[in-house]
């Protein structure tokens, strides 16, 4: 029996990305939330929101990609450079779709080769990686984006791959 994912939440807090899966038949949503110490910001419910994306800032990279079957892992560095301070999390959309996919990115490596090209010791645990399950993809070439999550629930494009999953 094959069982579908019909919503999923976040909730992000100091560093840390919880998620949230909801399996089988009838569930309804669930509340999804970005936590700052200061503010908390609403997330929608699995849903990809583009509003949210600024693009003038940039922060972070791809930097390793190991495709076998049936999982992929992506590992790299993400930050808000200017205000130098970390990332709460990595998400992932597929091009042409709405829904962000239901992963969790493995935060807070250690990345001194990042600290030392910005000058920025604060930097120093920007790394990250992310095991996606091939069965979430789905077969054939898709586009996978990626994200940084900012404490004020801000996006920064981290970058995108190509993926075919047969």
């Amino acid at each position: 029996m094959v069982r579908r994912i019909r919503e999923f939440g976040v909730r992000v807090g100091t560093g840390a990305l919880i998620l949230v899966f909801l399996f089988g038949l009838g569930l309804i949503g669930c509340k999804a939330k970005t936590e700052a110490p200061e503010q908390q910001v609403e997330v929608k419910k699995g849903v990809f929101d583009p509003l949210k994306v600024n693009k003038n800032k940039k922060g972070g990279s791809i930097d390793k990609v190991d495709h076998t079957p049936p999982q992929i892992i992506f590992r790299g560095w993400t930050a808000d450079i200017e205000g130098k301070a970390l990332a709460s999390s990595v998400i992932v959309t597929i091009a042409g779709k709405k829904d962000q996919l239901p992963v969790e990115a493995k935060m807070g490596l250690k990345r001194s080769d990042v600290a030392k090209a910005h000058n920025a010791p604060e930097l120093t645990n920007s790394g990250w990686n992310m095991t996606i399950p091939e069965s979430l993809i789905g077969r054939g070439k898709h586009k996978l984006h990626f994200y940084a999550v900012l404490a004020d629930g801000t996006l920064i494009p981290i970058g995108g791959r190509e993926v075919e999953i047969k």
